[in-house]
C-alpha cells in the first residue's frame, strides 16, 4: 500500500519495511562504517603523495617546456628566413643573367655576382644553424617518443616499462624501480590529454599541460620509493579486511532480503486478502490510535480516499459527541473480542450510517497493530425498519379487516391475529401468540380445526373452505366459514397457514327464511304449471268445439248473405217490372230492396267480425298447442307459386279498403324455385299474419310479397311502406300478446299473437324470421326456410 505515515510523523511504506529495518544489526553498521574509514584513510594518503609527485612533474615540465618553446621558435625562424632566402637568390640570379644579356655592363654584372655569393654564404650559415637544430629538435622528438613508449598503460596504470632507459634517464630511477612504480592516472581522460601534448610538441606546436600522472623525481626518488614499498603491505592489508568485511555484510543483506522477500510476499497474501473483502478493514496503531491503512471497502464506507483515512485518528470515525463512549467500547471489545453492535460511524458529508465492528490485535516486533473489520449495517438497518413497517401496516391491515383474521406456523401454533380475533375469543394477541387451538376452543371444535389444518398442509397448493360451529366468548356459538391458504417461506417450504373466519349466522338465518319462500315459490310455481298445463290441454281439446261452432256461423252467414243479394236482386226486377203501372207496388219493392241491401250489409260485418274471432281463436289454439307439443308440422309438396297467391288472394280485400298494391314476383320464379317439400298450410299461415300485419301499420305505399331461392334456402320476404319499428322494439314485436301501440285506444286491432305464432311456426318448420327496419321507413320481414327438394320433381 501506499502514502501510509506512522504516529510520528515519518513514512510507513509497509509492515515489511518496519520488520527488516528491525532486523539489520550492529555488525552490519560496524562493518559499513570501519570499511568507510579505511577507504578514506588510504586515499588521503594516496592522494597527498600523488599530489607531491604532479607538482614536482610539472616543474620539470615548466623548464622543459621553455627550452623546447625557445628551440621551436629559432627553428621555426631559421626556417622562414631560409625560405626567404631561396626566393631571393634565385631572382638574383635571374636578375644576373638578365642584365648580361641586355647591357653588357662588366661592372655591374660583376656586383651583382658578389652580392650573390655574400648571400650564398648567409644561405650556408643558415643552413648550418638550420642542420644544428634540426638535429636538436629530432634528439626532442626521439626523446619524448621514447618517453611515451615506456609507459604500456591498462586501465589508467602503469603495467610495464619498455626496454629502454629513458624513463629510468630523465626521472633519476632505476629500471627495477620504475618497473614497481604503479601509479595510477585519475581519470583516462589524463592520459588522452597527456598524449596529445606530447603529439602537439613533436608536431612544433606549443602546449601547456595544467596536470600530469604521479611519479618520483630525482631529489626525493628514493624517498618516495621507500613509503610506497611500506604502504603496499597494509594496503594489501586493509583491501583484504574490506573483502572480508563486505562478504559478510553482503550474507548478512541476503538474509535480510530473503526475509523481506518472505515477510513482503505474506503481507502481498494480506493485501490480497483485505482488499478483497467484502467489509471495511482498519488498521490502527493500539498505542496512539493513528489509523495506518484501510482497505478499498473502507474508502467507499467512509465516503473518504485512502490518503485521508490513513494517518487520521480513529476517533475521529465516529460522531463527536459518543467519541467517549466508543473509546470505552473500543478498550473493551479489545480485549474481550466480542462484536460492536449497531454503532454509527461518520461520513465525508457529515451523515452517519450503522456498523458492526469486530477487532483484533496482531503484533509487529515491538509495536501491537489493531485491525477493525467494519461492516455497513444500512441495509440490514434498513430492511428490518421496513419488516417492521410492512409488519405493522399488515397489523393494521388485518385489524381493518372486521371479520377475524389468523396465522400459524407449520406446526399449528398461533403467530399472531387481528383485533376482531381478540374480541371473539376474549385474549389479547400477545396471549395469543405461541397457543394451539386446544387452548383457545372446546375440545370437540378444536379437534376438527387441528384435522382441518393438517389436511391443508398435506395439500399446500390448494386453498381450504369449510363450515363450522365456533364458541364465542362475546356471542356464543356461531356458524362461521374457514377459508385457509399456506404460506410458504424463501426455499418454497410451508411456513404457515392464514385463516379468515367469516361469520355467516345471520346468512344461515337469511338461507333458511329464503329456503322456504323458495319452496313456497316453487310449490305455488308448481301449481300455476299444472294451471298452464290444464289450460293448454282444455285448449287443446276444445279446438274443435270452439272452431266447429264458428264454423258453421261463417258458412250459414256467408249463405245468408248470398240469399239476401239474391232476394234484392229479385226485388229490384220485380219493382222494375211494375214500374210503369204500379207505383204501388213499386214502392214496396224498392223497400224490400233498401231492407235486404241493409241485411247483407249487415251480414257481411257478422261475416268479417266472425272471421276474425275464428282467426284469433286459432291463433290462441294453435299456440297452445305449439306449448303443448301437440301441433304437428306436414311434410308435403309445397309451391311456392300457390303459396303466393294464396296469400295475397286473402289479404288483398283489407288491401283495397286501405288503397294498398299488393304485388308479388310469381312471374320470375324459376321452377326449381316453385316445388320443395315442407308444410304448406303453415307456411301460409306465417304468411298471411306478417302480410296482415304489414297491411294494418301501412296508410299508402305498396306491400310486396317475393319468393325466392338462396344457396340451400327458401326465401319469403315482406316489404312494406308503412310506419316502421325501432331496433329497440325488434324483440318484443315476436312476444306473446304484444303490441307497438299497447295503450287502450290504440288504432289497431288484434290480440298481438300473430307475428308470435308466425315466429314459432317458422321455428317448428326449422326456419327462421329476420327483420329490418327503421322508424317511417317500412319494414321487411324475412322467413327462411331449408330447401329440401321434391324427389323426382
Amino acid at each position: 500500500m501506499q502514502h501510509k505515515i506512522n504516529a510520528n510523523g515519518t513514512p510507513y511504506s509497509s509492515m515489511t519495511d518496519h520488520i527488516a529495518r528491525g532486523a539489520r544489526t550492529s555488525l552490519g553498521r560496524l562493518v559499513i562504517a570501519f570499511s568507510l574509514v579505511l577507504i578514506v584513510v588510504f586515499s588521503a594518503g594516496y592522494y597527498y603523495l600523488n599530489e607531491r609527485n604532479f607538482r614536482i612533474i610539472e616543474e620539470a615540465d615548466k623548464e622543459r617546456d621553455l627550452k623546447n618553446s625557445e628551440i621551436l621558435l629559432l627553428t621555426e625562424t631559421v626556417r622562414l628566413l631560409n625560405g626567404a632566402l631561396l626566393p631571393l637568390h634565385d631572382s638574383l640570379m635571374h636578375a644576373s643573367a638578365y642584365a648580361s644579356r641586355q647591357i653588357g655592363d662588366t661592372a655591374a654584372m660583376a656586383g651583382l655576382e658578389k652580392e650573390l655569393r655574400e648571400l650564398a654564404e648567409v644561405k650556408e650559415r643558415l643552413d648550418g644553424v638550420f642542420a644544428r637544430l634540426s638535429g636538436e629538435d629530432d634528439f626532442i622528438k626521439n626523446l619524448r617518443r621514447e618517453m611515451l613508449e615506456c609507459l604500456p598503460l591498462i586501465d589508467g596504470v602503469i603495467t610495464n616499462v619498455n626496454q629502454s632507459n629513458a624513463l629510468a634517464r630523465l626521472k633519476g630511477t632505476d629500471r627495477e624501480r620504475t618497473r614497481l612504480i604503479r601509479s595510477a592516472f585519475e581519470t583516462s581522460e589524463h592520459l588522452h590529454a597527456k598524449v596529445e601534448a606530447i603529439t602537439a610538441r613533436i608536431d612544433g606546436r606549443i602546449v601547456v599541460l595544467k596536470r600530469e600522472f604521479e611519479i618520483a623525481g630525482k631529489k626525493d626518488a628514493a624517498a618516495q620509493w621507500g613509503v610506497i614499498v611500506k604502504m603496499r603491505w597494509a594496503v594489501a592489508l586493509a583491501l583484504a579486511i574490506i573483502v572480508l568485511l563486505c562478504v559478510v555484510e553482503l550474507m548478512a543483506i541476503g538474509r535480510i532480503r530473503r526475509d523481506e522477500a518472505r515477510l513482503k510476499e505474506e503481507e502481498e497474501k494480506y493485501h490480497k486478502l483485505i482488499e478483497t473483502a467484502g467489509d471495511a478493514i482498519v488498521v490502527a496503531d493500539a498505542a496512539t490510535g493513528v489509523i495506518l491503512d484501510v482497505n478499498r471497502e473502507a474508502e467507499t464506507l467512509f465516503h473518504k480516499r485512502r490518503e485521508t483515512l490513513v494517518g487520521m485518528a480513529q476517533s475521529d470515525l465516529y460522531p463527536p459527541d459518543n467519541r467517549e463512549f466508543y473509546a470505552a467500547a473500543f478498550a473493551r471489545v479489545i480485549k474481550s473480542g466480542e462484536i460492536l453492535r449497531n454503532l454509527m460511524v461518520r461520513r465525508e458529508d457529515g451523515t452517519t450510517i450503522p456498523v458492526d465492528v469486530r477487532t483484533s490485535l496482531m503484533t509487529f516486533g515491538d509495536r501491537i497493530i489493531v485491525q477493525g473489520i467494519f461492516r455497513d449495517m444500512s441495509y440490514y438497518v434498513d430492511s428490518e425498519h421496513k419488516m417492521q413497517e410492512q409488519a405493522d401496516f399488515l397489523q393494521r391491515l388485518m385489524d381493518a379487516i372486521p371479520n377475524p383474521v389468523f396465522f400459524k406456523d407449520a406446526k399449528g401454533v398461533y403467530l399472531g391475529c387481528n383485533r376482531t380475533f381478540e374480541e371473539w375469543f376474549g385474549i389479547k394477541a400477545e396471549n395469543i401468540v405461541g397457543k394451539g387451538v386446544y387452548d383457545i376452543s372446546p375440545a370437540e371444535f378444536a379437534a376438527k380445526y387441528e384435522e382441518k389444518d393438517n389436511d391443508l398442509f398435506a395439500h399446500p397448493r390448494e386453498p381450504q373452505v369449510y363450515e363450522s360451529l365456533v364458541q364465542t366468548k362475546q356471542n356464543g356459538l356461531r356458524n362461521v366459514m374457514f377459508y385457509k391458504s399456506c404460506f410458504f417461506n424463501a426455499s418454497g417450504e410451508v411456513a404457515g397457514l392464514v385463516g379468515v373466519v367469516l361469520d355467516i349466522t345471520e346468512r344461515k338465518a337469511i338461507e333458511r327464511e329464503q329456503l322456504n319462500l323458495v319452496r313456497q315459490m316453487v310449490e305455488a310455481l308448481d301449481e300455476v304449471k299444472e294451471a298452464n298445463r290444464l289450460k293448454t290441454e282444455f285448449l287443446a281439446n276444445m279446438s274443435h268445439e270452439l272452431r266447429t261452432p264458428l264454423t258453421s256461423i261463417l258458412g250459414y252467414s256467408r249463405i245468408a248473405g248470398e240469399k239476401w243479394q239474391e232476394l234484392s236482386d229479385g226485388v229490384k226486377l220485380l219493382a222494375a217490372g211494375d214500374r210503369a203501372g204500379q207505383d204501388g207496388m213499386h214502392g214496396i219493392g224498392m223497400e224490400l230492396v233498401n231492407q235486404a241491401h241493409e241485411a247483407n250489409e249487415f251480414n257481411a260485418i257478422i261475416v268479417r267480425e266472425a272471421e276474425q274471432l275464428f282467426r284469433m281463436i286459432s291463433d290462441i289454439l294453435d299456440l297452445s298447442q305449439l306449448e303443448a307439443g301437440h301441433l304437428k308440422i306436414m311434410n308435403g309438396v309445397v309451391s311456392a307459386d300457390m303459396v303466393l297467391h294464396a296469400v295475397v288472394e286473402s289479404q288483398s280485400p283489407i288491401a283495397r279498403e286501405k288503397n294498398l298494391k299488393m304485388s308479388t314476383n310469381r312471374d320470375r320464379l324459376s321452377s326449381a324455385d316453385v316445388m320443395f317439400l315442407g308444410d304448406q298450410m303453415r307456411l301460409e299461415q306465417v304468411l298471411k299474419s306478417i302480410v296482415n300485419n304489414a297491411v294494418k301499420y301501412s296508410d299508402h305505399g305498396a306491400v310486396s310479397l317475393e319468393a325466392m331461392r338462396e344457396n340451400e334456402n327458401v326465401l319469403f320476404r315482406v316489404t312494406d311502406q308503412g310506419i316502421g319499428i325501432a331496433q329497440k322494439d325488434f324483440e318484443t314485436i315476436f312476444g306473446s300478446f304484444r303490441q307497438l301501440d299497447g295503450s287502450s285506444t290504440r288504432s289497431h286491432g288484434g290480440v298481438g299473437l300473430g307475428l308470435t305464432l308466425a315466429k314459432r311456426l317458422t321455428e317448428a318448420m326449422g326456419g327462421s324470421i329476420q327483420v329490418e327496419s327503421a322508424l317511417g321507413k317500412g319494414s321487411v320481414f324475412t322467413v327462411a326456410l331449408p330447401y329440401r327438394p321434391v324427389t323426382g320433381a
